[in-house]
């Protein structure tokens, strides 16, 4: 009978194996994960759940981390960063031996409660004790062989014109090379965030996710350059059969040339080449309505993204509304900081968002 244990995914290597054979495995699930979290939110704690048959091996698992905020206390989740992760599990069978663990490691931790993301898993979650909360719009896009057969389904305004407005304007393509491109990238992110009232995650973040990640391939970035400068990025995760669109930026002077539609395309295009089967446009919040209506004219799929939420009897949860008044008045105050302050804004900001 297969029992749950806690395993340090660095030092034993059966938990990437669990990754890397999981129909649910992704990026933020392997062991180099835990290692940029380790090195960018020092205050995160990693726990890794297991199970583990008799023989040895892993059949599912479940990775959370400890984690304080001003918003939320102390709680488990899984998995902080993540934009889509999913448990490694396959029935309710194997999920609730974890999730009682999860109880039992909450209990000890002293955690007011837990919160388990999921990007396909929903199905297989029926235990009443857990909330269901609907907080995001996850959208993707079924890949063909050849890409040109996607065009189709584009937005002929929004999208195929805008992309062929940038390739009229000499906009170029080109993959991000070095620590110097990086640079380039978080430049342009963080003049993004000022713009829209969002404070931003630390370099040393993206510094470890390049390290981490780059040379195997799983991290890589584009850039597009028009008039012999960057105007825009994309950074993107690869791994099994899916590439994903996790950070997208440009400078607000060359919206009108469209890098960022150009972008996209040449992703989408590369993800097609190299037999990739799902390119995915990340998560939205569902009150974004614009954003939403972006995603939604490049022919893409939709579903909502199912977070569960345990809370431990006897605890209770920081009232919601009061938080979302709290980062109203956050954003409104975010365009006025100066960049030095606005940066270490989000370093502090950074240790209570996960």
């Amino acid at each position: 009978m297969a029992s749950v244990i806690e395993i340090d995914p660095l030092v034993d290597p059966r938990w990437d194996a669990l990754v890397e054979s999981h129909p649910f495995g992704w990026i933020t699930h392997l062991s180099g994960w835990k290692r940029v979290l380790d090195d960018s939110f020092p205050h995160l704690k990693g726990h890794y759940l297991a199970l583990e048959e008799p023989s040895g091996v892993l059949v599912a698992g479940l990775p959370v981390f400890q984690t304080w905020s001003l918003f939320g206390g102390r709680q488990l989740v899984s998995l902080p960063q993540a934009t889509l992760c999913d448990p490694l599990v396959r029935s309710e069978e194997e999920l609730a031996p974890l999730l009682a663990a999860l109880r039992a490691l909450a209990e000890r931790l002293n955690c007011s409660g837990a919160e388990l993301r999921t990007l396909t898993a929903a199905p297989l979650f029926s235990d009443p004790t857990l909330d269901e909360r609907r907080r995001f719009r996850y959208h993707y896009l079924m890949l063909r062989a050849d890409p040109e057969e996607l065009m189709p389904a584009f937005h002929r305004s929004c999208v195929r014109q805008r992309i062929a407005r940038a390739v009229e304007a000499g906009v170029t393509a080109r993959p991000g090379t070095g620590v110097g491109d990086l640079e380039l990238f978080y430049r342009l992110y963080l003049g993004a965030r000022k713009r829209i009232g969002l404070l931003p995650q630390p370099y040393r973040f993206f510094a470890a996710l390049w390290s981490e990640f780059h040379p195997s391939g799983l991290v890589t970035l584009t850039m597009a350059d028009y008039a012999g400068a960057p105007v825009a990025a994309l950074l993107l995760f690869r791994y099994g059969k899916r590439v994903s669109a996790e950070v997208s930026v440009g400078d607000e002077a060359y919206r009108g040339v469209s890098p960022n539609h150009l972008l996209f395309w040449e992703a989408i295009r590369a993800a097609c080449r190299e037999g990739y089967e799902v390119f995915d446009f990340g998560r939205t919040p569902v009150e974004h309505k614009s954003l939403l209506d972006a995603k939604n004219r490049w022919g893409t799929l939709s579903h909502d993204l199912c977070h569960y939420h345990y809370q431990r009897s006897g605890t209770s949860e920081r009232d919601g509304k009061e938080v979302l008044r709290s980062v109203a008045l956050l954003r409104k105050a975010v365009p006025t900081l100066p960049r030095f302050a606005f940066r270490m804004a989000g370093n502090f900001c950074y240790r209570h968002l996960v």
